[in-house]
């Protein structure tokens, strides 16, 4: 057509003007045509580029986002970034070491490959084609998900919400609402605050206040109040300064807080032992690469006993309480030296690596140095460390590990000992059965998770062993040299869960290993560790 029109031009020119006239226009249009067939090919060559770019692209460090309305007929190479889904994807994704979100509305036609990553579905996507996993964060594990399976939700897309825990302020704790155990009774936090504009301020003041009932005592009100400075842009370095009153214990780690209660209130069975302080304290908190905390602070507390009451309980209640824990009233300071570290996405069904290291030095009534002048020489240390290791080496089939060692000097005050024995420690065994400045404590168990299962069930096999005494200084040849001296137990658990981190129930059946002591069944609603 263009020839054609430049023909008829010469025609026209033809008869309006002479011959050389002509001759300058044949030329010029035939030196237009040659430019134009190259601009012609020059544009067929640079749309075949485009056509290929937009037919197998790659990138590099950096995320891809498919909006919404949008196709993408691509084939994707996306290293060290994430892909991100509004739209659809006709095509292939391979990543590698970044994860895929496929976002409500968002449609995979086409397939996704993740190496070292996860691929997360939000409700309301689409998958008519087929994602296949290699997962490396949750330990080495393939899988292939397929319309059917995603229809069916047989095949979790990584874990929608994380543990309760790991969402708890660490400088200042959130209490719970309502509390109940055998030493403060009936317990009421209906005030937990946290002022910070919204997150947009550096400041920020947090304060808890409740009351405690026991009966035959007028209502007790505890709290805490803490003022945090925080620094730099990622507000990463905290200061802070805490004024409180409440009960304290060393037994946390055992048995979940909400869970002690409950079992305080159905069944009359209190895990905790606690002590009264009221003081102030101050610190630095800081966290590294998200999943490392360091926290330092100086506390200045009096100390006290709390003691037993006649708690209610829905069922057995003439069972007998144990004692708590016995104290002189004593002025105390403390500083303690925390670290806390964790892999991405760790929670109890994945691969993942929790690491707790805490070290204390105690000064008690008759030693007159301040808290922030502190003669560590003579300052009574006390050290715990606890390690716990989780591996899914399969799908499903999840092994999980947990080492717990405690020191401390001979005159470690003794409600501060460390114990074995019972719930949450070695199953099967008596409630601290042994004490000591010194601990040692493992705790192994192998998971059949509802992946492996394929429905709702939970199923465990497990084997506890541990060691308290009285020594100089932790020695690891004392335990070799002294085996039979420890606790051991194995047992099997069969419960209910799901794919998060949280199960509904599981009964606990176990026996000791090193005597002919009887089996014992436990209803737990949480994971032992």
């Amino acid at each position: 057509m263009k020839y054609l029109l430049s023909l008829l031009i010469i025609l026209n020119m033809g008869f309006t003007q002479d011959a050389n006239d002509v001759e300058e226009v044949v030329e010029d249009i035939i030196e237009a045509g040659i430019d134009s067939a190259i601009e012609d090919e020059q544009v067929k060559e640079e749309n075949q580029e485009k056509n290929n770019l937009f037919s197998d692209e790659f990138t590099f460090r950096e995320d891809v986002t498919i909006d919404s309305g949008e196709v993408s007929e691509s084939n994707m190479r996306i290293v060290g970034g994430n892909l991100i889904i509004y739209g659809t994807v006709n095509g292939v994704a391979t990543l590698l070491g970044g994860d895929a979100y496929l976002k409500g509305g968002g449609i995979l036609n086409g397939q996704i490959i993740t190496i070292g990553g996860n691929v997360y579905r939000e409700p309301n996507s689409t998958v008519n084609g087929k994602i296949i996993e290699n997962n490396l964060k949750e330990g080495l594990i393939y899988r292939e998900t397929d319309k059917e399976d995603a229809i069916q939700g047989t095949t979790e897309f990584g874990l929608d919400r994380k543990s309760d825990r790991s969402r708890q302020s660490w400088i200042h704790p959130k209490r719970p609402t309502i509390q109940y155990n055998r030493n403060e009774g009936f317990v009421l936090t209906p005030f937990n605050e946290r002022w910070d504009r919204h997150s947009k301020s550096n400041f920020r003041l947090n304060w808890s206040a409740g009351v405690r009932w026991r009966k035959g005592f007028a209502p007790d009100y505890i709290g805490r109040t803490t003022f945090e400075k925080s620094f730099f842009e990622n507000q990463n370095l905290i200061l802070y300064a805490s004024l409180f009153k409440e009960a304290r214990t060393d037994d946390a780690y055992r048995i979940p807080q909400d869970e002690n209660g409950w079992a305080s209130f159905l069944a009359r069975q209190d895990f905790y032992d606690r002590w009264d302080e009221q003081g102030w304290e101050t610190g630095i908190g800081l966290n590294i690469f998200k999943n490392i905390r360091i926290k330092g602070r100086f506390i200045s507390a009096e100390q006290d006993t709390l003691p037993i009451w006649n708690m209610y309980s829905v069922f057995e209640k003439k069972r007998s309480l144990r004692p708590n824990l016995t104290m002189v009233p004593m002025s105390s300071n403390y500083n303690e030296l925390t670290f806390m570290a964790r892999t991405p996405n760790y929670s109890p069904l994945q691969t993942g690596l929790a690491i707790y290291l805490q070290s204390e030095h105690i000064q008690s009534d008759g030693d007159t140095a301040s808290v922030f002048k502190m003669d560590y020489g003579k300052a009574t240390q006390r050290n715990l460390a606890l390690l716990v290791f989780n591996w899914e080496f399969s799908e499903g089939l999840v092994f999980r590990s947990r080492l717990m060692i405690g020191s401390g000097d001979d005159s470690m005050p003794s409600h501060r000992l460390f114990s074995v024995g019972g719930i949450g420690s070695v199953a099967a065994q008596g409630y601290k059965v042994q004490q000591g400045n010194q601990m040692a404590q493992v705790n192994l168990a192998l998971f059949l998770t509802p992946r492996f299962t394929d429905g709702d069930w939970l199923i465990s096999f497990f084997a506890d062993g541990g060691r308290a005494w009285e020594g100089k200084k932790w020695d690891s040849g004392w335990i070799s040299d002294n085996p039979k001296l420890g606790i051991s137990s194995a047992g099997i658990g069969i419960g209910h869960g799901d794919y998060d981190d949280d199960h509904d129930w599981m009964i606990n059946i176990a026996k000791p290993l090193d005597h002919d002591g009887p089996y014992e069944t436990t209803i737990r609603f949480n994971y032992s560790f």
